[in-house]
Formats: C-alpha cells, sequence, structure tokens
C-alpha cells in the first residue's frame, strides 16, 4: 500500500515543480500525507488535503501556497488533481 500511493506522490512531483519542494521537505511528515491519501482514496474530498495543509502551513509556507493554490482551484493544479484522481482510481 505505502508503495502504490508513494507512486502518486511522485506523479504529483512529476506534475509541478512547486509541489516538489514542499514533498522533499516533508519527507518526515511522509505518514501525515499517506494517512491522507488513503482517506482521500475513501471520500474523495478536497477538504482532506486542504485540512492537511493547513495543519502544515506552520512548517513551510510552500505549503500555504499550495494549499491557497489548491482552494481557489487555479489551473496549475487541476492537472495533478486530475491525476491523482485517477491514480487513485487505478488503485481501488
Amino acid at each position: 500500500m505505502k508503495m502504490k500511493i508513494l507512486l502518486v506522490v511522485a506523479a504529483l512531483k512529476t506534475k509541478m515543480k512547486m509541489i516538489l519542494s514542499p514533498v522533499v521537505a516533508l519527507k518526515m511528515k511522509m505518514k501525515i500525507i499517506l494517512s491522507t491519501m488513503i482517506v482521500f482514496k475513501e471520500k474523495m474530498k478536497m477538504k482532506m488535503i486542504l485540512s492537511v495543509a493547513v495543519v502544515l502551513k506552520t512548517k513551510m509556507n510552500m505549503v500555504l501556497s499550495v494549499a491557497l493554490a489548491l482552494k481557489m482551484k487555479m489551473k496549475i493544479i487541476l492537472p495533478a488533481a486530475t491525476v491523482l484522481k485517477t491514480k487513485m482510481m487505478i488503485l481501488s
């Protein structure tokens, strides 16, 4: 299960250079991200990702920027979200 979800993170990282920095910086927080991915797979709600982003915003300002972009549903984030949704469907 871990490996499959890590592949999703990798796909997200490839899609956006903006997410690359937070992902690398949040390597120690990977367990929190993995848990969120599982919940996201079951409920398919953006609020779960936003919640984690809010929790992690104290650690990195870049995460806050990504969270704001997700909240506004910017075009740059949409492709990454689409990839994530597609990967989750494949996993299920």
